[in-house]
């Protein structure tokens, strides 16, 4: 086991040199086909890698557990206790993977869905703006899907559900955000979106938006007091009890202060919209997706776990954020832009470790005797 700052240097290394090897293979793509898929391949496998040999967490011993026991049960006996409120999707691969007896394998395959799924989004979404995505990516969800790993996987796959909303083909959308739902029903919310892209390629007039965000900051405010409302009753099966079960205190522990993390984000876009929306027209959705995660956030000061939902839309600030070196033009101002959105996933991410919100460090190989 290494020590925290150990830990923490190791994953800035990785999570840095992942974007890096990505926009040096964009570079030779041109030049050298096999030796820019080479690279690429490389990009993508070392956090994947790194994924499937980090055994710490909050709950990555809980997901273990999940793997290990589950080899006990038969396809069958699964299928046939079946719901449609279950997390299907999770159990499938799950039971698919026990039979491989290796949880180093089932860490990886996790992993590798979770970066695919975003990689191909950031690809087709903003192919110029890939590798800064992908930094910001892992700094943020990646890093605390140690923790909430079916909810990684479920927001990686909205991620990449959105690409359709510009193609304008709902079915396919919908699809996987079904798909999404099967390893976190929370996903449903981000049904949505689709919704605020119009057909002529720019977001819902402002005036309704900001009622939206208005509405969404009252219904942040009263989550915690919904949840509770309905955890117990015919819709326990939907986990609401797990929501409705963090109470204040809880809140306390983590003090939420990634949110006003959030709302510097949130004026930094604001100040960056005009700019921003004419380097790619994209960036009006993704500016309102965040600011929508940002009044969600408020829910955080009552009910920490509740917040969570806020992750399908605050990955609209990956591509956002990632597209400000765009809005300059001289060498000098870019390269300052870039910088501080590099300095601002890696604060992001240190917030998240000196919280202890996913427990990412230490770093962590050993499995316990039982898993092995």
């Amino acid at each position: 086991m290494l020590t925290e700052f150990n830990s923490w240097l190791l994953t800035l290394f990785i999570f840095c040199g992942s974007p890096y090897l990505l926009g040096f293979a964009k570079q030779t793509q041109q030049r050298t086909t096999f030796f820019s898929v080479a690279v690429t391949f490389t990009a993508l496998a070392i956090p994947i890698l790194y994924f499937g040999y980090h055994v710490n967490g909050v709950d990555t011993v809980r997901y273990i557990y999940n793997y290990v026991s589950i080899r006990t049960d038969s396809f069958r006996e699964i299928l046939s206790n079946f719901s449609l409120t279950d997390e299907s999707g999770y159990i499938v691969l799950t039971k698919a993977l026990s039979y491989f007896r290796n949880t180093r394998l089932f860490l990886s395959v996790c992993g590798a869905i979770i970066v695919l799924f975003f990689y191909y989004a950031a690809k087709d979404i903003n192919s110029d703006s890939v590798a800064m995505v992908m930094l910001i990516f892992y700094f943020s969800i990646f890093a605390v899907s140690f923790n909430i790993l079916r909810q990684g996987i479920a927001v990686a796959i909205v991620a990449y559900a959105c690409k359709y909303i510009f193609k304008r083909k709902f079915l396919l959308f919908l699809f996987f955000i079904l798909l999404a739902m099967t390893f976190h029903l929370s996903a449903a919310v981000a049904v949505v979106v689709y919704f605020f892209w119009t057909k002529k390629e720019k977001v819902l007039p402002w005036p309704m938006l900001t009622l939206i965000v208005l509405a969404t900051i009252g219904i942040s405010l009263g989550l915690d007091s919904i949840l509770s409302s309905l955890g117990g009753q015919e819709l326990e099966n939907l986990s609401l009890q797990r929501y409705a079960s963090y109470n204040a205190q809880n809140s306390l522990d983590a003090q939420n202060r990634d949110f006003y993390v959030d709302l510097l984000v949130s004026f930094i876009l604001a100040i960056h919209y005009n700019r921003l929306v004419k380097v790619n027209k994209r960036n009006a959705l993704f500016i309102f997706m965040f600011f929508l995660a940002t009044a969600l956030g408020l829910c955080g000061f009552i009910n920490p776990y509740t917040k969570r939902i806020a992750y399908y839309f605050s990955i609209g600030a990956y591509w956002a954020l990632a597209d400000i070196p765009r809005c300059y033009h001289d060498h000098h101002s870019i390269w300052v832009a870039r910088l501080l959105i590099i300095t601002y996933a890696i604060t992001r991410f240190t917030i998240i470790v000196l919280l202890e919100q996913s427990a990412v460090v230490p770093y962590i190989w050993l499995l316990p005797p039982w898993a092995r």
